[in-house]
């Protein structure tokens, strides 16, 4: 299975598109080539249909702007983890992204509903931070691209705080790549 935008869960401050870089207004479309090799569009740029809340119902806290996720950043949950409303095996998921100033982020795999309230206690996590803003120093497991508290990122090129990152993640039964 080979996936498209997003996948399995967003926390923090983070903002995802549903446009390739350079073409902000044009929302991401799959081309019949994408759809024959199994790709799947998660996010259209205009809802939430293919998302839910962690251990919960409808999207509320996060918003949609010019074709943008966008975690609203407030509250107690920082505007609550998001996940897929389909479950995923093995994968492969592509998205883009960029984090607020200070923020903090992720995107997990093969989270289980019901368990706990807290996320992080049910599956690894892509980490997504501002490596350069972060107010206190960040150790190497702790670095965008890392599989947090785990293993570090290699050859990582972060981007400035205001431009778009890509992301490359592969599951392939207990074998992950993160790109």
């Amino acid at each position: 299975m080979k996936l498209l935008s997003y996948l399995i869960v967003l926390t923090a401050i983070v903002t995802l598109m549903s446009c390739r870089p350079g073409n902000k207004n044009e929302v991401k479309s799959l081309s019949n080539k994408e759809i024959k090799q199994g790709w799947e569009l998660l996010f259209d740029g205009k809802s939430f249909d293919n998302w839910k809340t962690f251990n919960g119902g409808e999207v509320t806290a996060w918003k949609i702007a010019g074709n943008e996720m966008h975690n609203s950043g407030t509250g107690s949950d920082h505007g609550g983890d998001i996940i897929t409303k389909k479950q995923y095996g093995n994968f492969e998921l592509y998205l883009e992204w960029n984090v607020a100033p200070q923020s903090n982020s992720g995107v997990f795999i093969h989270v289980q509903e019901g368990l706990t309230d807290a996320i992080y206690e049910t599956g690894p996590e892509y980490q997504l931070i501002d490596d350069k803003g972060w107010p206190e120093k960040l150790e190497d497991w702790q670095l965008s691209g890392a599989n947090y508290a785990m293993h570090p990122p290699k050859n990582a090129r972060v981007k400035a705080i205001d431009d778009w990152n890509t992301t490359r993640i592969v599951v392939n039964n207990p074998h992950v790549e993160h790109w």
